[in-house]
């Protein structure tokens, strides 16, 4: 998964201007996202957005990227629906991580998160392709 994640943020960055933006939703821990980027080392511009419903796992991802020296990480502690309320302009994302999520969710709330993520990730796509 880490290596996955730093494959398509270079590749995304060779096709973008600016800095990226990668959102963990279901973040638990955030460790891909995380680690992915803290092994970039700078080399290439990546904002974390993470949301989870856990107070707990927010606050241990904002550690967790402390201690890999990312000290700017977007948390919020809210449900992973509202994707939008966060992600809209300059904050849209490229990339989208949940690994494991849709497991924890009814089809219908899968169906509409989903639908969230295609309609963040495509506002994004349109202007780029």
């Amino acid at each position: 998964m880490i290596h996955e994640l730093q494959r398509l943020l270079t590749l995304i960055q060779q096709e973008s201007s600016g800095p990226l933006w990668l959102w963990g939703l279901g973040s638990g821990s955030a460790r891909a996202v995380i680690t992915a980027v803290a092994s970039l080392k700078g080399r290439l511009p990546v904002n974390i957005g993470l949301i989870d419903r856990s107070k707990l796992a927010i606050e241990f991802s904002v550690k967790l990227a402390a201690s890999n020296g990312l000290l700017t990480v977007n948390a919020y502690q809210d449900d992973v629906k509202n994707l939008a309320k966060y992600c809209s302009g300059e904050r849209r994302p490229q990339i989208v991580e949940m690994a494991g999520l849709l497991d924890y969710l009814s089809d219908l709330t899968a169906i509409e998160l989903l639908k969230e993520v295609y309609d963040a990730l495509s506002g994004w796509l349109f202007h780029h392709l």
